[in-house]
């Protein structure tokens, strides 16, 4: 086939032609959506089944997201900013959109589900993973949108098999996360659960008025301590408890307090078979040392 000058041309002018279209077909389609669709137009699409990890990097927030949408829904999003990417988004029901995100604060790593509709309204949120101290969630968006999430924490930590879990089963129904199936399983073996109690009682004369070195402190001992089975707990008044599932101890704090004349903080040492220990407050490492001497670590 003889190929003329003047095919070439008309060859050229239909592609001008098909892009142009194209090109106003996508402008078109930008006009229809909502800001909240635009600003979500930035961040990258999330393949399913997706399963929560703490090391997915994600994209991070942009200014018009932060601004116009989480701080709408979520008063602390703004301290913590600078820590936030969203890992992918996904539509639900063409009328509603799933966004993952992950974040960090000083205490706990965190990924999220948030369900927003189309205007940007938060409809709801779910916790998929969260790691936090001795206790972790680990979910998944399967690709039914069904989600199915694990909570589970060591009781024992001298025994690997001494595990509580709780597994539930979401579904989302116009944009509400609802819970529609629940297993739970908690280790109860008495032989093993009467053993040898460990704890740090962090105490405050008034828990309504703490600093914040004396939470970042008791939060840096139960960090330390609790891979050797040590609960690091709080007191109610002049009573401490420690309570979880098939676990149970309690101590009247009175006498020891009363003994040590005691001001604001302080620790107080119990392990079975010995005195109860009184610490006065520090710092971190002093605490710790003191704590070793007591345990036998």
């Amino acid at each position: 086939m003889k190929i003329t000058k003047m095919s070439i041309l008309a060859v050229l002018i239909i592609l001008m032609i098909s892009c142009g279209s194209t090109e106003k077909k996508q402008k078109e389609n930008q006009k229809d959506l909502t800001e909240f669709e635009k600003i979500l137009s930035e961040f990258p699409d999330l393949k399913l089944p997706y399963t929560a990890s703490f090391s997915d990097e994600g994209v991070p927030l942009t200014t018009d997201f932060e601004s116009n949408v989480l701080n709408e829904n979520y008063f602390y999003f703004d301290e913590y900013s600078d820590a936030h990417t969203v890992v992918g988004k996904f539509s639900i029901d063409d009328d509603f959109y799933g966004l993952v995100i992950f974040w960090l604060d000083f205490e706990e790593d965190n990924v999220h589900l948030l369900v927003f509709d189309k205007e940007g309204t938060l409809i709801s949120d779910l916790q998929l993973a969260q790691e936090y101290r001795h206790n972790y969630t680990l979910g998944t968006i399967n690709k039914d949108l069904s989600i199915t999430t694990q909570q589970y924490s060591r009781v024992i930590y001298e025994n690997p098999d001494a595990v509580d879990y709780i597994k539930i089963t979401y579904s989302i129904e116009n944009g509400e996360i609802i819970e529609i199936e629940r297993e739970e399983n908690f280790y109860n073996d008495e032989e093993d659960l009467s053993g040898d109690y460990k704890i740090i009682v962090a105490y405050a004369q008034d828990w309504s008025d703490t600093s914040e070195d004396w939470s970042w402190f008791a939060y840096m001992l139960e960090e330390k301590l609790s891979p050797y089975g040590i609960f690091v707990i709080g007191n109610a008044g002049k009573k401490a408890v420690l309570d979880e599932p098939g676990l149970y101890w309690e101590m009247d704090l009175t006498e020891i307090l009363e003994k040590n004349n005691v001001g604001y903080y302080c620790y107080i040492f119990y392990q079975t078979g010995k005195e109860p220990l009184y610490v006065e407050y520090s710092i971190v490492d002093d605490t710790l040392e003191r704590a070793k001497e007591y345990f036998g670590l």
